[in-house]
């Protein structure tokens, strides 16, 4: 399992990123009454026992506003010189999970393949950012 915190695996301009799953372990967890997955053996009054199988991105619910759109991936490609350096993620298994900003943000003309995994159990504020989506934003 990999807790990106409060952080982001951003792709930038020009750059190709593969996330392969190369394990089919378990990780406990459970759905918490925010709407979050959330990783633990332990699971609190109100919240649902999860599982997943295979490898995890997952972050955390920041306390500073300022963070509060965290993703788990972020693909930004950039418009420079009247032309876009656009990004490639390709996900190949695996889940995201957990995010409290959404699991995939995808900038202009950036591209996402998805052939396996899942990505579920993240959330978004729309108050906080018109660039959020729970899911994957395009």
């Amino acid at each position: 399992m990999l807790n990106l915190g409060y952080y982001s695996i951003e792709v930038g301009p020009g750059a190709n990123f593969t996330l392969s799953d190369c394990t089919s372990a378990r990780t406990q967890g459970y759905i918490d009454t925010d709407g979050l997955w959330k990783p633990g053996a332990t699971v609190p009054a109100g919240a649902m026992d999860y599982d997943l199988i295979g490898g995890v991105i997952t972050g955390e619910k920041p306390t500073d506003p300022y963070y509060s759109s965290h993703r788990s991936v972020v693909l930004d490609g950039m418009y420079e010189n009247h032309t876009y350096s656009v990004c490639t993620f390709t996900m190949e298994g695996g889940n995201i999970a957990g995010s409290p900003g959404g699991g995939v943000f995808v900038s202009s003309d950036s591209t996402f393949n998805m052939s396996g995994g899942q990505i579920i159990h993240n959330t978004s504020n729309s108050n906080v950012s018109i660039y959020s989506g729970g899911g994957v934003y395009v």
